[in-house]
């Protein structure tokens, strides 16, 4: 773990300047980074607390170096302090269980994750973009580690069910990257991303908050994860705050690209609400470099949302058909 803290002049929202740390053997031979997530955009007036995984390496006498990549103007500084190692045993990280509900990098917009956490295990969502611009979505289980982190697998769907269509269940499964979720608060956090084919970074993640309003949210039905349960390969992340709703429709493209949608609004009544779907591109991919997503057409259509109990529901898709949907249990631990 260490303190950072990052000063920049650059005035754009761009990735100009980075600092990296990175592993090297006791040759001096370059073995990975670890830090490539740090950059002008996470400016900030304070110091922040970061950690990164060393446990590919272990067994190993390795060297941590901290560098800095920086361009001919708008300068950044990057301050580190207080690096400390922790061995991997139960507790010592002191790390905290996370809040459900949507997760972002404030500094990188456009993307984001949501967490649902039961039990020992989270189900996490990314909802982002593939290299060539087009939105995609990774999801996994990540269990609870010994030391308090959380660690799993980010799976990557295709060939499944349109918004619309009939029912087709998902044709190919790829893991695009194994992860680890490090919480310091309930609220923020960091994920270590280990992409499959090599490479990574780390991803700092904080709870999104919906404007200044309530957190609690007034509606009578639950936060979550939902899904279809005679539909699998498909499904909804819903979060309300006050009286902000969040819906998150993850599914396929009619050629078999995995897409998501966003709704955003305010609930009609306690146990409702009609939402405009939205379809975002261009944005960030889950190992990029930060770049602003644009929306890719207008509203494809409506949704209407009525609970019929806390955990049940009926969903009304644009065209009018109506699914039944449930609140999606993967773990009835405590």
């Amino acid at each position: 773990m260490f303190w950072y803290w990052i000063v920049t002049g650059e005035t754009q929202t761009v990735l100009y300047d980075q600092f990296l740390i990175e592993v090297y053997d006791q040759a001096g031979t370059r073995l990975g980074s670890l830090g490539d997530g740090y950059s002008n955009l996470n400016a900030a007036t304070n110091w922040k607390q970061g950690a990164v995984n060393l446990s590919a390496y272990k067994g190993q006498t390795v060297e941590l170096r901290f560098s800095a990549i920086t361009d001919g103007s708008g300068p950044t500084t990057f301050y580190i302090d207080d690096v400390s190692l922790s061995s991997v045993t139960a507790g010592n990280y002191g790390l905290a269980a996370p809040a459900n509900g949507m997760w972002w990098n404030p500094q990188e917009s456009g993307r984001g994750f949501f967490i649902d956490r039961q039990g020992n295990q989270i189900s996490l969502g990314a909802y982002m973009y593939e290299e060539s611009g087009s939105a995609t979505w990774y999801t996994g289980l990540a269990t609870l580690q010994a030391d308090g982190t959380y660690q799993g697998a980010l799976i990557r769907y295709a060939g499944g069910q349109t918004l619309t269509g009939s029912y087709q269940a998902p044709g190919t499964t790829q893991t695009v990257a194994q992860v680890t979720l490090l919480f310091t608060t309930g609220t923020t956090g960091t994920i270590v991303v280990e992409m499959t084919g090599g490479g990574g970074r780390n991803i700092q993640i904080q709870l999104f908050r919906a404007g200044s309003g309530p957190a609690a949210s007034n509606a009578q039905f639950n936060n979550g994860t939902w899904w279809n349960e005679s539909e699998s390969g498909r499904g909804f992340v819903l979060e309300v705050q006050g009286n902000t709703v969040m819906l998150g429709s993850f599914m396929y493209e009619a050629s078999g690209q995995p897409v998501w949608y966003l709704a955003t609004g305010s609930l009609a009544s306690a146990s409702s609400f009609t939402l405009p779907l939205v379809q975002n591109a261009g944005g960030q991919s889950l190992n990029g470099n930060y770049k602003a997503p644009a929306a890719l057409f207008a509203p494809i259509g409506s949704v209407t949302f009525q609970a019929t109990s806390a955990t049940t529901a009926t969903l009304t898709l644009p065209g009018g058909r109506q699914i039944p949907l449930k609140r999606l249990v993967f773990n009835t631990g405590t």
